[in-house]
């Protein structure tokens, strides 16, 4: 009663509420369970009820969830249970450390196990491994290093690999490095199917050391050539840089690739041919070092020692501002440009112009780029990417009226920029409600640039201008050339249903029936097909054989055998290790369609989802038409119970979430963005911060985003407030999603905000755009894969 108190008066000082009040319940209970179920396992009293049919049912529902990928539910089904007493005992309480280290709350495992005393020597070895594992995860390193040596030390027969490599990882972050290399030794010995990578790994950690025994070592991972070379050249000749042996670094880096070679250039091998007093071969160096981004901040002062010309100067300039050093990198353009020939100083002015933006000086930006902005309309051959430039300035000027001047100049040059710049024109003027004068944009940008996306573009919004206003024949003229231009354009699906839209409008339900009936056709898959599909009475799918079953062949011993690899390179922290084995696996043989097919489902089964994605489409290439099981591979459902709990608590459809995540991720929980979008459904971290609480997950922190139930409960939890922001509009949802709440609320005031089809095709972003018509062909796709989706739960 006492320990109940406790947790009931913690929970309303913390508002703590849903699965995670788990973590809180651990951390209350560790002195209780320790006192009651400690070395010596007592025997249930009438409330505890473990031995009970009860309470055996709890412990495998739980572990039914964490076999599901469910360790938050795990832990909230378990949690309460302790710590009402009535389950007890060393499975109970491992098996819910083992929930939250699925989950990685840390904290949690350390609150049930680091003062508890197992009754068994097995019990206490699982927990002193669940402790080194909390440990590390906490960055308590030292303490994490003495748990995985006494689970080592007691552990009966061979430990687990991934006991081996966790050790080696945290004696390598103690700076240990023999202590690394001797637990990756033993490795070695005990699992040679993935011994090559051992071996590499053993390789970093002699050159860490900077024990010459490495080289020896990487000659021996190059003569046996089962991982990448370079992989090994590169820890080698770092090494012998390090050991003041720059030829013997000379020679690996020359043995290895370019992409060794340049990570070498700007601290070894530059530096070593300029000691050598082979300046040629120093300066290739750091232009290397700088082309590729891969310099230090003293490569451009050493290449400039050596060459002082203007190229050099525009280089190192432009490599300065790339990497954030813009006053030096303003400093070094400046001089190019006052040494440059006339017919490069405008491209150095750009960039000069662009660090004077990143420094806040809007105005010297300007000032750099006056010799050419002095005159716009004298200008007859504009150089349209400078005049885009100075647009941005002049608007950060306040100077509006210079700002539309040089953007219309800008469209007046050539290239993708002058495109983009005359669509803009027209965009600006559609938005502001001028629809006369921005088809006659969208008709000069599309005739001025009819090879560029947005010259096709613009044809695209011509016609759909001229539908929306009503002009009926002329969207009909429009649709017509964009079919016969650009037969295998990215938007002529959507042209052909639009022709079908505009032979309906016109009274022509015989040609209107015929284009849908194409567009259906064409690719039944698509966002086109499945609108056209209620206008025809055609069943998409199954008029193109989507019904069809086949069997399954058997998994490919070759692709077994990789896969066996994959996963335990996955288990120990290497799926980048795991994914080469892919890639050599996927390259050889066998090659045949049976072959590509079994190995596509084997990887999705064991969540390799990107490359099991990859496979089905290697197989369809082979086949030429589909059929269900070619069909599931490339659409694959992993996390599917994880996934159906989230989508049902927040009241989303599972077959709109599924298809959303296919799009995020290709379900890839590890996977992150450009943006820092990650896991399964591309949670930025602040917005996954922000949502938390109010997803049951008040214990949440960052890293947890790639666990697939917290990252699903989170990113629901979000597009669940976003579409209830929104009425509940799927494509509100979408774009909000995709592109931010704040432009969906802009652009749903375009006159196209009343009708859903025509919304989507006036996003203005391509991005989200395709992303809208993405997603939902998506859902569609796995309501017809996966009717049942959220009928059963585990």
């Amino acid at each position: 009663m006492h320990v109940q108190q406790r947790i009931r008066r913690l929970a309303r000082i913390h508002r703590v509420s849903g699965p995670w009040l788990g973590s809180l319940l651990s951390l209350v209970l560790t002195s209780a369970l320790a006192a009651q179920v400690g070395s010596a396992a007592p025997s249930p009293g009438p409330g505890r009820v473990e031995a009970t049919t009860a309470g055996a049912d709890v412990l495998e529902r739980a572990r039914r969830l964490l076999d599901a990928r469910m360790p938050v539910s795990a832990s909230a089904l378990l949690a309460p249970a302790l710590a009402a007493g009535e389950l007890a005992g060393d499975e109970a309480v491992l098996l819910a450390a083992r929930a939250f280290a699925d989950q990685r709350a840390w904290a949690s495992v350390l609150g049930l196990l680091s003062e508890r005393e197992g009754s068994t020597p097995a019990a206490r070895s699982q927990a002193t491994l669940l402790l080194a594992r909390a440990y590390a995860g906490l960055d308590s390193l030292t303490r994490s290093a003495a748990q995985y040596r006494a689970y080592l030390d007691g552990v009966d027969g061979t430990p687990p690999l991934r006991a081996r490599v966790e050790f080696a990882r945290v004696s390598y972050r103690r700076y240990q490095w023999y202590e690394a290399r001797d637990q990756l030794a033993f490795a070695e010995r005990e699992h040679p199917e993935v011994a090559p990578w051992l071996r590499l790994s053993r390789l970093y950690a002699l050159a860490e050391a900077e024990d010459r025994d490495a080289f020896a070592l990487a000659d021996s991972i190059l003569r046996e050539g089962r991982v990448p070379a370079d992989s090994a050249l590169l820890p080698a000749a770092r090494l012998a840089f390090k050991l003041e042996s720059p030829e013997r670094g000379a020679a690996l880096a020359a043995r290895a690739g370019r992409g060794v070679r340049n990570v070498l250039a700007a601290r070894h091998l530059g530096p070593h041919y300029l000691a050598m007093g082979d300046s040629a071969s120093a300066a290739a160096a750091f232009m290397d070092a700088i082309g590729r981004g891969l310099q230090t901040p003293e490569t451009g002062p050493a290449l400039l020692a050596l060459t002082r010309s203007w190229r050099t100067l525009r280089d190192v300039g432009r490599s300065d501002t790339r990497a954030g050093r813009h006053s030096r990198g303003a400093g070094y353009l400046s001089e190019a440009l006052e040494l440059a020939p006339a017919a490069e100083r405008p491209g150095i002015a750009e960039s000069l112009a662009s660090a004077y933006m990143a420094l806040g000086a809007p105005g010297r930006a300007a000032e750099a780029l006056a010799p050419w902005t002095g005159d716009p309309a004298s200008v007859t051959a504009p150089r349209a990417s400078l005049w885009m430039l100075a647009a941005s300035i002049y608007r950060a000027l306040g100077r509006h009226g210079d700002a539309d001047e040089a953007h219309k100049t800008a469209a007046r040059g050539s290239g993708d920029v002058a495109a983009r710049a005359a669509y803009l024109l027209a965009d600006l003027e559609h938005d502001a409600g001028r629809p006369d004068i921005a088809g006659e944009g969208f008709e000069r940008s599309y005739r001025a640039f009819p090879g560029a996306s947005y010259g096709t573009r613009s044809l695209e919004r011509l016609a759909l201008l001229a539908y929306h206003e009503g002009r009926y024949e002329e969207a009909r003229t429009h649709l017509a050339e964009y079919r016969e231009r650009y037969p295998e354009g990215e938007w002529v699906q959507g042209a052909i249903y639009w022709s079908g839209k505009v032979a309906e409008a016109l009274g022509d339900a015989q040609a209107a029936s015929a284009f849908y009936a194409r567009a259906l056709r064409y690719n039944p898959l698509d966002y086109y097909a499945i609108l056209a599909e209620p206008r025809t009475g055609a069943d998409r799918l199954a008029a193109v054989g989507l019904r069809e079953e086949e069997p399954l062949p058997d998994l490919d011993p070759i692709h077994a055998t990789a896969l066996r690899r994959m996963n335990v390179l996955r288990e120990v922290g290497w799926p980048q290790r795991a994914r080469r084995e892919y890639r050599r696996a996927s390259e050889g043989e066998p090659s045949t369609y049976g072959a590509i097919l079994a190995f596509a489902h084997a990887l999705n089964d064991a969540e390799w989802t990107r490359e099991g994605i990859r496979e089905g489409w290697r197989a369809q290439a082979i086949r030429g038409r589909w059929t269900r099981p070619l069909l599931e591979a490339i659409y694959p459902l992993p996390f599917r119970e994880a996934l159906v709990a989230a989508a049902g608590r927040n009241g989303l459809p599972p077959h709109f979430v599924a298809g959303l995540s296919r799009r995020e991720s290709m379900f890839d929980p590890e996977i992150r963005s450009v943006a820092n979008a990650i896991g399964l459904m591309q949670l930025l971290p602040e917005t996954a911060r922000n949502v938390s609480s109010r997803a049951g997950l008040a214990g949440y922190r960052r890293h947890q985003l790639t666990v697939p139930q917290v990252n699903l409960m989170l990113g629901t939890r979000y597009l669940a407030e976003v579409l209830g922001r929104f009425d509940n509009f799927d494509i509100a949802g979408m774009i909000s999603y995709n592109a931010g709440p704040h432009r969906y609320t802009r652009w749903r005031d375009f006159p196209e905000f009343s009708d859903e089809e025509k919304l989507v095709e006036r996003i203005p972003y391509r991005e989200t755009r395709e992303y809208v018509r993405a997603v939902t062909e998506l859902a569609e796709i796995y309501r017809f894969l996966y009717p049942d989706l959220g009928v059963s739960n585990p």
